[in-house]
């Protein structure tokens, strides 16, 4: 008969056997000791089977399934909200959250926000990201992609807006003025280049026969009338300086002209149609600016909130969002937080009894006023002390399955993370374990033709505890020998 003396064994508790079991330490009661195992016929022994399992354990979490904290989104255009989305729907990239006056503010995904106008030309890590958020939105090769935006760049953003029944930037009635005027810069700009390459020619152009003919003819003229005035010893002054005047005046018509006046103003008018033509380029190209699209790093959000309604002005927050996908959060305490690595694979235990498989995305500070989990439990399911909030952080799981979460925002969840595990293990009973006298343990094992309520004591080597039941090493045992229990 096994006596009531007790050896202090340090198991753990257990979840579950033989897939994922999660323990936590805990102070189990021993059995007797060899010399108290004279007769086990008043004992109330029992024989159980021995089994072939895996034992596991960990940490058990308690959570709650989230979408993540709501997020505010502030509109930035003037004017007054004409159309909003519904509370509780999805959005993709590409799709409209909302209106002002009448034109549509867009999502899309990327990593930089639109901060200013981009248009033609425009260059630079946030025309990346665009560029990059419509080529992931379906309207941008590939190829395309890079940080200048281009003809590519404004085909894409036309097709955005149109695919969505509004005329682009550059049909709006803002954007046909914006190109009349431009038309009407190149148009002056060309005639002001077409005046100036006249005055150019005719500053370029050397004398003409006849104006050379008539010059040679006055310095003829003017020679043959200071011989005269010589010969006569009258007006010689007078026609001494009209024939250097008829001399000069035959001199310059040899000289090259001096057009640069002229040139420079060509060149400027030239310049002038360069811009003009680069202007109208960009005006009946298409643009965007912040109040056109926003732009967040998510796949797929889901409106929260919406605080407005329509006709109120378009400033301020206009909606909260989420992410689409649901998720597991826990908080534990930052002892907790460093046994616990990203991408570790966890357990998740849904409210309906069944389970699906997890991953540890990420753990972060706690939020304050505390996160939806409850926290780790690690005394054999009484939750740990939450502690400081200071101390605590919250950790996030992701989970594929997401059909099998539908409608259960909100909902208490368990998760056990597993730290330590056996696989194709003999497992026994706890209380099946005989404290040897001279040190160790041993299973009463049952064998034909035994007393009754007795068997024989096997030495075994104890592995891991978990719940009530414990890894066994014996090369006298095996799957499925029973052994005694009380």
């Amino acid at each position: 008969m096994r006596s009531s003396s007790k050896v202090a064994l340090v198991g753990a508790l257990v979840v579950v056997v033989g897939g994922g079991a999660v323990a936590t330490p805990v102070l189990l009661d021993a059995a007797p000791s060899q010399a108290d195992q004279a007769t086990t016929d008043e004992a109330g022994l029992r024989p159980v089977r021995v089994e072939r399992g895996s034992l596991a354990s960990g940490t058990v979490l308690s959570g709650t399934l989230s979408r993540g904290a709501a997020e505010p989104l502030t509109g930035t255009a003037d004017g007054v909200l004409t159309a909003l989305p519904a509370e509780g729907s999805s959005l993709r990239p590409g799709e409209r959250l909302f209106e002002v006056n009448g034109r549509p503010t867009f999502l899309l995904r990327g990593d930089v926000p639109l901060w200013r106008p981009l248009q033609l030309g425009s260059k630079g890590k946030d025309v990346l990201s665009l560029n990059q958020a419509l080529a992931d939105a379906g309207l941008l090769a590939r190829d395309r992609v890079d940080d200048v935006f281009g003809s590519g760049t404004s085909a894409a953003v036309a097709d955005l807006f149109e695919s969505a029944g509004y005329a682009p930037p550059s049909g709006t009635e803002e954007g046909r003025e914006r190109i009349t005027r431009a038309e009407n810069n190149y148009d002056g700009a060309v005639e002001a280049r077409e005046d100036a390459a006249k005055a150019l020619e005719a500053a370029s152009e050397g004398p003409s026969g006849l104006d050379v003919a008539l010059a040679d003819a006055a310095v003829a003229d003017a020679d043959a009338a200071l011989a005269a005035a010589r010969q006569s010893g009258e007006g010689l002054a007078l026609a001494q300086v009209q024939y250097d005047t008829a001399v000069a005046d035959r001199g310059a018509l040899d000289k090259v002209p001096d057009a640069s006046a002229q040139l420079e103003a060509f060149e400027d008018a030239q310049k002038s149609v360069t811009d003009a033509t680069k202007d109208l380029e960009i005006a009946r190209a298409e643009s965007v600016s912040p109040p056109d699209v926003v732009i967040l790093d998510v796949g797929k959000v889901r409106v929260a909130s919406v605080p407005v309604r329509v006709g109120d002005p378009a400033t301020g927050e206009v909606l909260t969002w989420t992410g689409t996908t649901v998720h597991a959060e826990a908080q534990v305490t930052r002892s907790q937080q460093a046994s616990l690595s990203a991408g570790e694979a966890v357990t998740v235990w849904l409210p309906d009894g069944s389970k699906v498989a997890g991953v540890i995305r990420s753990t972060t500070p706690a939020r304050t006023g505390g996160a939806d989990g409850g926290g780790a439990d690690t005394t054999g399911g009484v939750e740990a002390a939450a502690g400081d909030e200071s101390d605590m952080a919250t950790v996030r799981i992701d989970i594929e399955a997401q059909e099998k979460l539908t409608g259960s925002v909100g909902a208490a969840v368990r998760i056990e993370v597993v730290t330590d595990e056996v696989q194709d293990a003999l497992v026994v009973p706890v209380t099946a374990l005989v404290a040897l006298a001279e040190g160790g343990y041993a299973v009463e094992k049952v064998v034909p033709d035994a007393p009754r309520g007795g068997g024989l004591l096997v030495p075994v080597e104890v592995g891991l505890v978990a719940e009530a039941k414990v890894q066994i090493t014996s090369t006298q045992l095996e799957d499925g020998d029973e052994v005694l229990v009380p």
